[in-house]
């Protein structure tokens, strides 16, 4: 059930494009706040409510972090999360090291 969700699907097919196919749809890859919140629920039925946990317990997280460790929960590779973000590869580890050691 989870894999058939439209934003997992959207996410899970982004792996499949080459670098000139990124160029031409970054706009359809980029998730609304709706989308996010979709993808949050979906997490947490999924994963016995991890992104409510993440919340509830790791109040410094904003919600770029929280899409962050949802995407690391899904394991979306850093090229995939780098580009849903519009970040390079380097700041997303830089990003991930400051959750992981200053938030968490």
């Amino acid at each position: 059930m989870f894999s058939l969700h439209p934003v997992v699907q959207k996410i899970r097919s982004l792996a499949s494009f080459n670098e000139s196919q990124r160029r031409k749809t970054h706009k359809v890859f980029t998730l609304s706040k709706e989308e996010r919140n979709a993808l949050s629920l979906a997490i947490d039925m999924r994963y016995n409510h991890f992104s409510s946990y993440l919340k509830n317990t790791y109040h410094q997280l904003n919600e770029d972090d929280l899409f962050i460790c949802i995407l690391l929960r899904m394991e979306v590779s850093n090229e995939d999360t780098a580009y849903l973000l519009s970040c390079s590869e380097e700041a997303l580890k830089k990003r991930k090291f400051r959750i992981k050691k200053e938030k968490m």
